[in-house]
């Protein structure tokens, strides 16, 4: 979030309102990354990929972006309850 910002985590953190922060997960959950960049890896990976099965080959996008897993599955993430005792233990609510 600092980096789409533009300033560190620490003036992100003075910026940005606790409500503020979810809503903006909350965002990149459904709507994926906010920077351009891995937006654009995505995009390109899919190109790729049509190439590559145009040309009679198999392949998926996730074969063109080295870290990203094969298959990214959201239900192993925290809940709330866990995510608000994490910001509870950083003193970032009360």
């Amino acid at each position: 979030m600092a980096q789409v910002l533009g300033c560190t985590v620490a003036e992100a953190r003075e910026r940005l309102s606790y409500p503020e922060t979810m809503m903006w997960l909350a965002y990149r959950n459904k709507h994926g990354a906010i920077a351009t960049a891995p937006r654009l890896e995505v995009q390109l990976a899919g190109v790729q990929a049509m190439i590559v099965q145009a040309l009679g080959g198999k392949a998926e996008p996730s074969d063109f972006m080295p870290g990203m897993a094969k298959t990214q599955d959201r239900s192993s993430g925290i809940d709330f309850e866990q995510a608000l005792g994490a910001f509870e233990s950083m003193g970032l609510v009360s």
